[in-house]
C-alpha cells in the first residue's frame, strides 16, 4: 500500500474512533440499554484495521444514531434533558458525526447535521453560562466555516458577549448547594473538566489556528480561569482584555 493510502486509512480509523467514542459517551449519558443491541462490536473474526471494516462500522454507528434520534425507547431512565437536541448529550454525538462526515464519501452525514442545525435554529442551549449548553456551538461553527453565513453564529456571538460582560469571578471550587437552572456557582466559570470540551472550543477555534476558524473572539481573564489552569498554552490565545466577540 502506498503512503497516501496508508494515511487515508489512518484518518478513517481515527474518524471512526472519534465517532464511536462520541456515540458511546452520548449513549452512556442517555443510559442506553446495550451497545450490542446495535450489533456493532461483534466483529471478532474480522480484521478491525481493514479499511472496509472501518468504514462499515463507522457507517453503521452513524446510520443507527441518526435513525434513532426520535426514538429513545431504548433508554432505561429517560430524563427530559436527554431529549434536548441542543444539550451536551446530543452535542457529543454531533461532534463525532462531524468528524466522520469530513471523510471522503460521507457527505450525507454533513447534510443530516445541517438539517439538525436548522431545526435547532442555530441556537445554543437555554442556559447562558452553562457549558453543557455551549457544546452544540461546535456544530454551527463547522458550517459557518463552509458557508460564512453570519446567521449560523449570531446566537453564539450574542451569548458569549453577555458572558464576557458579566465576567463572573466566583470560586472555581464546588462549594455550597446547587441552584435550579444554574447548578453550583462555580459552574458559571466552567469549573468542571467536561466544560473544557464544551465551551472554550467555540472561542479557541477562532483564535488558535483551528480549521473551524469562525469568530476571532477574545475573552477576559476571569471567565476562563479554569481553562487557563487546566488546558495549558493552547487556550492562552483566547484570553485578552477585550470583552467583545465579532464575526469574522
Amino acid at each position: 500500500m502506498n503512503c497516501a493510502g496508508e494515511e487515508m486509512n489512518a484518518i478513517r480509523l481515527h474518524g471512526c474512533r472519534l465517532l464511536v467514542v462520541s456515540c458511546v459517551v452520548a449513549a452512556s449519558a442517555l443510559s442506553a440499554a446495550t451497545v450490542s443491541d446495535v450489533g456493532l462490536l461483534s466483529q471478532g473474526t474480522t480484521d478491525s484495521f481493514d479499511p472496509a471494516t472501518i468504514e462499515a462500522i463507522g457507517d453503521k454507528v452513524a446510520d443507527w444514531q441518526l435513525a434513532n434520534l426520535d426514538d429513545l425507547s431504548y433508554i432505561r431512565n429517560l430524563r427530559d434533558e436527554d431529549t434536548y437536541r441542543r444539550g451536551w448529550q446530543h452535542a457529543a454525538l454531533y461532534v463525532g458525526l462531524m468528524n466522520w462526515a469530513a471523510l471522503p464519501g460521507n457527505e450525507k452525514y454533513d447534510r443530516a447535521l445541517r438539517e439538525i442545525s436548522e431545526d435547532n435554529q442555530w441556537q445554543l442551549g437555554r442556559r447562558l453560562f452553562h457549558g453543557d449548553d455551549h457544546a452544540v456551538g461546535q456544530l454551527y461553527l463547522h458550517f459557518y466555516e463552509q458557508e460564512k453565513d453570519s446567521g449560523m453564529v449570531a446566537h453564539i456571538i450574542q451569548q458569549f458577549n453577555q458572558i464576557l460582560v458579566a465576567n463572573p469571578g466566583d470560586t472555581l471550587e464546588f462549594l455550597g448547594d446547587p441552584s435550579p437552572g444554574v447548578g453550583w456557582v462555580c459552574q458559571l466559570r466552567w469549573c468542571w473538566c467536561d466544560a473544557l470540551f464544551m465551551s472554550p472550543p467555540d472561542l479557541d477555534a477562532a483564535v488558535a489556528g483551528d480549521r473551524r476558524r469562525a469568530i476571532p473572539g477574545v475573552c477576559r481573564q476571569g471567565i476562563l480561569g479554569n481553562a487557563r489552569l487546566s488546558a495549558g498554552p493552547r487556550i492562552q490565545p483566547v484570553l485578552s482584555r477585550q470583552p467583545v466577540l465579532h464575526e469574522a
